[in-house]
């Protein structure tokens, strides 16, 4: 069944879900690859075929969050290796992304992307001043990885990023931006 509204905002994100996925690809490059692995095989399937050449998105489930506060929780359905990601896309004033084990309290502009294991940490968003609250929280699911193969995903690592930084690199940076 089309849904023209579902097809609408499919369409017009696009763009910002390349970006999404393209932050993934940095921060996690194997999650990313077992995501597009994923989204790949839906298009051989039959029944998925259709939907998944909308999907662009290499994360198997999104939520959105309009106007309510999340409570403190942790999620039970992905890993505790696999990042979520939290965009902020409304236009409140002054929310706080909080992680009690951590004992971080982060800004949260609108704009802001944050990724984390939702699996290993408390987290959640209490309040947001004013303006509306609007953002997609990105997942994978086990069982959508699990039915092609893919689920062992381990954790990410700065050599699969791309390397690893040293001590002189930091330096580097330090000397550069003065």
């Amino acid at each position: 069944m089309e849904k023209p509204c579902v097809d609408e905002w499919l369409r017009c994100s696009k763009r910002s879900i390349k970006i999404l996925n393209d932050i993934l690809k940095l921060v996690h490059p194997d999650l990313y690859d077992s995501g597009k692995k994923a989204l790949a095989r839906l298009g051989d399937d039959e029944l998925t075929s259709a939907a998944s050449k909308k999907w662009k998105s290499v994360f198997t489930g999104i939520s959105i969050i309009a106007n309510r506060r999340t409570q403190l929780h942790v999620d039970h359905f992905g890993s505790h290796k696999w990042f979520d990601m939290i965009v902020n896309l409304g236009t409140c004033t002054n929310a706080w992304f909080e992680f009690p084990e951590l004992g971080l309290r982060l800004k949260y502009n609108p704009g802001a992307v944050v990724l984390f294991s939702g699996n290993l940490f408390t987290h959640g968003v209490n309040e947001w001043g004013d303006g509306d609250r609007l953002c997609y929280a990105m997942f994978m699911r086990q069982e959508v990885l699990s039915r092609f193969g893919l689920e062992d995903v381990g954790w990410s690592t700065l050599e699969r990023c791309g390397g690893e930084f040293t001590e002189g690199d930091l330096e580097d940076q330090e000397s550069s931006s003065s």
